[in-house]
């Protein structure tokens, strides 16, 4: 049946052959200028499975304001220039940053200093002290209480620091206010930066640097806008005088040099590739006809992609760089083809080879088809890329590629060695060398391990990384914290909501390292019930008494009887509760990083250590909460690989049923179909000790790429027991020996890649067909011998 409808097809391809050629030869020069005008994507998120926790991290990171921001940090040069001239070219550089691009320039605390800021800030402490904390310093008001704090007082007036002390004592004499500024100063350092303030500028501690934080408006999956921000900011940079120097940490920066590195590697790879492919085919073929190999599956993969970027808007960077390995599985159909022809001398010997080819193709797509299974949409993008080029090119090569061969009277012989299989050494052998191999192979394998940290993504340059490192070094920054993060409409319903959250948080990781908003600025609800209590507490005998006591025991230690007159001043000013502490630039700051809006909700944010000791009861406590989700790179690493797992289980199912299915739908014998099944043994083991030996962990795009090497490895023992039990004499061994070198180009090319995911994929490939095509060639036709008894 198959051969009747190849008959009728090809006929009636033969009758046209004139328009159809000129109808394909036009859609591939539109497919190759289209290309130009494809746009790209190197959003991360494309190449991530569909997972609820996922989902939120990255949504958070998107439209969270630490997506939104760019960083400058100025530093001297010459030992010879001051604090003060550091601080005048950062006053002149920000005075510089005129753009669109921007939103806002922090440089410090502007305004008041910050002593004083905070010193404001503590006039709100009817509001922000508990009445468990007042209870406590109920103790203090008598003459022994009194007295003590006095004398702690006089002792800190006599230390380096007293002078910056004094306001402090004198607001808050019996230091009721002192968990405040411990709040305060905990809160402050959530982020990790070890930052000081003068002249109202953040300065590292050395004050030999000053950073600015800056806002845009600018996305960091907006690659051309981050670019255009990224240079506008170099060129301000190079403006500085010889003294400064200055680099920018930014997400925007890593989004900019991984789309350069990708964009390199496609073209270097392609160009590997390309070259390389034509070596092969005119030193294999001496043929200039030969050449139509490569035009065919380049033109197939033009067509491949404007159809994919039409269906998706737009394509993966990551999918695109694997064009040269689709090239390489393409170009695979005309070698056989062309072999058959040569071999034979007719060009109806590709209808020999035509059922074999298609089976084949069919298994190949197979695998691709079940990644439209995954969650994962940078899948679907590969998958229909390379299905489309697949089809296309099987489909050139049997119906047009023939009439472009030439028709010879004597078939050639040296591509006659499909049957006739030289052997160095005896089957047994071969096959006790194989396991022999696979044994060793297995070995280094159970060493294997899993990468699943979302940081292998960024192939950005060393230049960028070792900026951040001395970053962190210089600010005394810390590792990135996790996040928790509470989600209800509703301002005041989060702030109270994350109160709840935070005693049940600290009840199962501790207080300490654990920061949130609330801590600072609590609830209304819960200010409300400050400020009663708190006037409750002063009003009458209490405040009297104080007074009597420090007016009583002051000059005993040299202070003034005016000397705490601001604490009895500001003792009922910050009571109203529709005032508040807005008007401070310092708390601004602090509530931009702890507190925003997000689509009608208002998310509150609480910082901690990401580590597992913190991390693991804290996601539990947000499974068991809902508007709650941690943002964490170890949780999300975690979620990503389990995530990952699932998918590749269920997908290594379906396309192993599919494989299997065609597999024995063509060679017709359960026998056959297990050894066929071999090479993919080999293939697999293979790169798993691949791995090992070079002591890298494997990460999703090598298990993805896996799947890829089942579907072209099942071919090359499917087509050597076709040609064995058919006994077809069309070239067999040399076909596959040239589709697995092609193959093994395009993906060799990829070892030349920069970008860490490409690498991998690349070694993945290199490995696993090798093995597969040598256990191909080698152990499948010694089976074959031994099983079937068929000799030759």
């Amino acid at each position: 049946m198959f051969d009747r409808y190849f008959s009728i097809v090809s006929g009636f391809v033969s009758l046209h052959k004139r328009a159809i050629i000129t109808a394909i030869v036009t859609l591939v020069i539109l497919a190759c200028s289209g290309v130009v005008f494809i746009k790209y994507d190197n959003n991360i998120e494309l190449m991530l499975p569909r997972d609820k926790d996922i989902a939120l991290s990255m949504r958070f990171l998107r439209q969270s304001h630490f997506s939104d921001k760019a960083i400058v940090s100025l530093g001297l040069n010459s030992e010879a220039h001051t604090t003060s001239d550091l601080i005048l070219a950062a006053d002149k550089f920000c005075a510089e940053l005129k753009s669109p691009l921007i939103t806002k320039v922090t440089l410090g605390i502007s305004g008041d200093n910050p002593q004083e800021q905070i010193i404001d800030f503590l006039k709100f402490a009817p509001q922000l002290i508990t009445p468990v904390e007042l209870i406590k310093s109920d103790n203090q008001l008598n003459a022994q209480g009194v007295n003590a704090a006095l004398k702690s007082n006089y002792h800190k007036l006599l230390t380096p620091g007293g002078t910056f002390m004094m306001p402090f004592i004198r607001l808050d004499p019996l230091g009721i206010k002192t968990g405040i500024l411990r709040n305060l100063s905990k809160i402050s350092n959530a982020l990790g930066y070890n930052i000081i303030v003068e002249d109202g500028h953040f300065l590292s501690p050395d004050k030999r640097h000053t950073l600015l934080i800056i806002n845009t408006n600018i996305p960091l999956t907006d690659g051309f806008g981050a670019r255009k921000l990224v240079n506008f900011l170099q060129e301000k940079i190079k403006s500085l005088p010889v003294f400064v120097s200055g680099y920018i940490i930014a997400g925007h920066m890593h989004a900019v040099s991984n789309e350069d590195i990708i964009k390199k590697d496609i073209q270097r790879t392609v160009t590997i590739a390309i070259i390389a492919f034509l070596i092969v085919f005119l030193a294999t073929f001496k043929d200039l006809r030969a050449l139509i190999f490569l035009i065919i599956p380049l033109g197939a993969v033009a067509i491949a992609m404007n159809f994919s970027a039409f269906v998706f808007g737009k394509l993966s960077y990551f999918i695109v760089g694997l064009g040269a390995v689709i090239i390489g599985v393409a170009d695979d159909y005309g070698i056989h083809a062309y072999v058959a022809v040569h071999t034979k001398g007719r060009r109806d010997a590709v209808g020999e080879i035509a059922k074999p080819l298609v089976i084949a193709a069919l298994t190949t797509i197979s695998v691709f088809a079940t990644f439209f299974f995954s969650s994962v949409k940078g899948y679907h993008q590969l998958a229909l890329f390379a299905i489309t080029s697949i089809i296309l090119c099987l489909l050139f090569v049997l119906l047009i590629f023939p009439h472009f061969l030439k028709e010879h009277q004597k078939p050639d012989k040296r591509l006659d060695s499909n049957i006739k299989v030289q052997r160095l050494i005896s089957d047994k052998a071969c096959i006790w060398l194989w396991v022999l191999a696979m044994v060793i192979l297995i070995g280094f394998s159970l060493k294997t391990k899993f990468n699943s940290d979302i940081s292998q993504f960024d192939g950005s340059k060393k230049e960028i990384i070792s900026v951040e490192e001395e970053f962190k070094e210089t600010y005394g920054r810390q590792e990135q914290p996790a996040i928790l993060v509470v989600s209800v409409k509703g301002k005041e319903n989060a702030l109270e909501r994350n109160e709840e959250i935070y005693l049940k948080a600290v009840s199962l990781v501790g207080e300490k390292e654990y920061s949130t908003f609330t801590s600072l600025w609590p609830s209304l609800k819960r200010r409300k019930a400050n400020v009663l209590f708190w006037e409750k507490f002063w009003r009458g005998e209490r405040q009297d008494k104080l007074e009597l006591l420090l007016s009583r025991y002051s000059a005993r230690y040299n202070f003034s009887s005016e000397a705490f007159a601001p604490f009895f001043a500001n003792l009922y000013t910050g009571m109203k509760i529709e005032e508040g502490p807005d008007n401070l630039e310092l708390f601004q700051n602090i509530k931009e990083r702890f507190i925003q809006e997000d689509e009608g909700s208002w998310q509150v944010f609480s910082f901690f250590p990401d580590k597992d000791e913190f991390i693991n009861p804290l996601i539990k406590l947000s499974k068991d909460n809902p508007g709650v989700f941690i943002v964490s790179r170890k949780a999300f690493s975690k979620a990503v690989s389990n995530s990952i797992t699932r998918e590749i289980l269920s997908l290594s199912f379906i396309a192993g049923i599919l494989v299997l299915i065609l597999t024995v739908a063509l060679l017709k014998d359960i026998k056959l179909t297990l050894i066929s099944l071999l090479s993919v043994a080999s293939a697999i083991i293979a790169i798993l000790g691949t791995f090992a030996i070079f002591r890298i962990p494997i990460n999703a795009a090598a298990v993805i790429a896996s799947m890829m090497v089942v579907g072209l490895c099942i071919d090359y023992g499917v087509f050597m027991l076709y040609s064995f039990r058919h006994k077809l004499n069309t070239g067999t061994v040399k076909a596959i020996w040239v589709s697995a070198l092609t193959t093994l180009i395009g993906a060799f090319s990829l070892l030349f890649a920069k970008h860490p995911i490409l690498f991998s994929i690349g070694l993945t490939l290199v490995a696993g067909l090798f093995s597969g095509y040598i256990s191909s060639q080698t152990v499948i036709p010694a089976l074959y011998r031994i099983f079937v008894k068929e000799k030759g």
